[in-house]
């Protein structure tokens, strides 16, 4: 199997869509001799800044000397983005000969399971194999969809669980109410792992410390356990003091635009320092994490497509948002970046979006629309 060969296989598995469910995957990676369980997780849930936060803790753990895995979806330019090892995307003949043996494993799910792995699941099953093939130290393992039931769940326990903030999107699959979404979100909590989490609405935070009192999980919430305070916000991006149990780091500078992203960073940076000190448990496994590598490690963050200025004259900025507590997430950056300026969008949604929602925060503050 050669590359073009291996990427038009998993697009043959498109057509089995997007199916919730673990059994699936327990079937396929015990088929592959289940190279995730040799691994280490920082596991990401969430409904925004999943991305961001999973980018920034792993350039901070790199920064640490480290070998980071990157897990992500979906990608932005190419394939490859999805499965990384400290910025370097998994290389192509790596992607066709690792799916030449997880073809044979797919075979085998689908005799056992009578019904094929999804296109996610096998990506995903791709992702375990090659990080466990290298060896990385951590994987910071972004999930794909709710989290209860989503692959990257197979996963026995993380180190950290870090959950962004909760919205309402993916309703149809996860629920109409905060609640059930959360609870669907708060599924990477196993017992006794250490759980991260960014300020969240009262009906998502509630949900949350629920699962982990019943788990055994310590939790760290933001504006409760850890905070930050912001220094300056703008197109150089964000400096802000932070402050949490292990200590305060002051003056950070994350490069990404929006004063959200300060958020982001801040929950980050709380992961890490949340994982070093579970790695201090280990003999083997201290992590050195000193204030000026985290300080390191954010400066050096670039994730693309999240108020990316793509160009300065005219200024063209491309952003993911995608539902409606993104939207409103992107009107107030714009409002404080370019407020007074003429704003033209350009916006493609896909149909099971809240459009009317996602509209509505946009719409002000524009000139001329373009939908798509």
């Amino acid at each position: 199997m050669d590359y073009e060969e291996a990427r038009k296989y998993l697009e043959s598995l498109y057509k089995f869509g997007s199916v919730l469910g673990l059994n699936r995957m327990k079937v396929l990676m015990e088929a592959l001799g289940d190279p995730q369980d040799d691994l280490k997780y920082i596991h990401l849930a969430g409904t925004n800044g999943k991305g961001s936060t999973a980018a920034a803790c792993a350039r901070v753990l790199e920064e640490a000397g480290l070998s980071v895995g990157l897990y992500i979806s979906p990608y932005l330019e190419q394939f490859e983005e999805r499965i990384s090892i400290n910025g370097v995307p998994i290389d192509k003949s790596s992607v066709a000969r690792l799916m030449e043996r997880i073809r044979g494993a797919v075979e085998i799910a689908c005799r056992t399971c009578g019904e094929s792995p999804t296109e996610f699941e096998v990506v995903t099953a791709l992702g375990f194999t090659y990080f466990a093939e290298k060896r990385v130290d951590v994987v910071c393992l972004e999930v794909g969809l709710g989290g209860r039931f989503d692959a990257t769940n197979v996963i026995k326990k993380p180190e950290v669980a870090t959950i962004t903030p909760i919205g309402f999107d993916h309703m149809d699959r996860l629920g109409r109410t905060l609640d059930k979404i959360a609870f669907e979100k708060a599924g990477i909590i196993k017992e006794g792992v250490t759980v991260v989490s960014a300020p969240q609405k009262s009906e998502a935070s509630r949900v949350i410390e629920e699962v982990c009192d019943r788990n055994g999980s310590h939790l760290y919430l933001g504006n409760r356990d850890f905070s930050w305070q912001e220094i300056s916000s703008g197109l150089d991006g964000q400096r802000f003091d932070f402050r949490g149990p292990f200590g305060d780091i002051s003056d950070l500078y994350f490069p990404l635009l929006g004063r959200h992203q300060q958020e982001n960073a801040a929950t980050a940076v709380m992961t890490v320092q949340a994982f070093a000190a579970a790695a201090a448990d280990r003999p083997d496994g201290r992590v050195h994490l000193s204030p000026d590598t985290i300080r390191r490690g954010l400066a050096k963050v670039v994730w693309p497509g999240r108020l990316e200025v793509v160009r300065e004259s005219p200024t063209v900025l491309l952003d993911v948002a995608h539902n409606e507590d993104g939207a409103k997430v992107l009107s107030r950056a714009i409002r404080d970046l370019f407020g007074g300026r003429r704003i033209h969008l350009v916006i493609g949604l896909l149909k099971d979006k809240d459009v009317r929602g996602f509209l509505a925060n946009l719409l002000p503050l524009a000139s001329s629309v373009v939908a798509s």
